[in-house]
């Protein structure tokens, strides 16, 4: 089973459209590997509510880390929590949504730590099939 990391900030009022975006695209990659199990993070003040809208728009299992330090998303705070999540998770990849986390702030910071590569500002993938003879 190939584990597909999401991560998805909100507020307690909203739900972003990047968030539903890189959460349909971790289904469509999961979808494509057959075998394809779906994480989301949540991540915000107060977004617990948005867990069963993650679950109806491809999520297999929602994890959510609310606290109210994370209003201002600052980029410390959410980097910690994320480095004590990943490695309980073991995702094969994770996909952040093209918002304030994904730039310079977070995620090359997060690759970085877990010693993986980082790949930013992708607007679609390919699964190669294998070939058969």
């Amino acid at each position: 089973m190939t584990n597909i990391l999401t991560i998805c900030t909100a507020s307690a009022q909203d739900l972003p459209r990047a968030a539903l975006e890189v959460l349909a695209a971790a289904r469509q990659l999961g979808d494509e590997l057959g075998n394809g199990n779906v994480q989301a993070v949540l991540i915000g003040p107060d977004v617990a509510g948005h867990a069963r809208a993650l679950v109806q728009h491809g999520a297999d299992e929602v994890f959510v880390a609310s606290h109210p330090r994370l209003q201002e998303y600052e980029a410390d705070v959410i980097l910690g929590a994320l480095e004590k999540v990943a490695p309980q998770l073991k995702p094969d990849v994770v996909l952040f949504p093209h918002d304030v986390l994904s730039g310079g702030n977070v995620a090359p910071r997060l690759a970085y730590r877990l010693g993986t590569g980082i790949v930013t500002d992708c607007i679609g993938f390919d699964v190669p099939r294998p070939v058969s003879d």
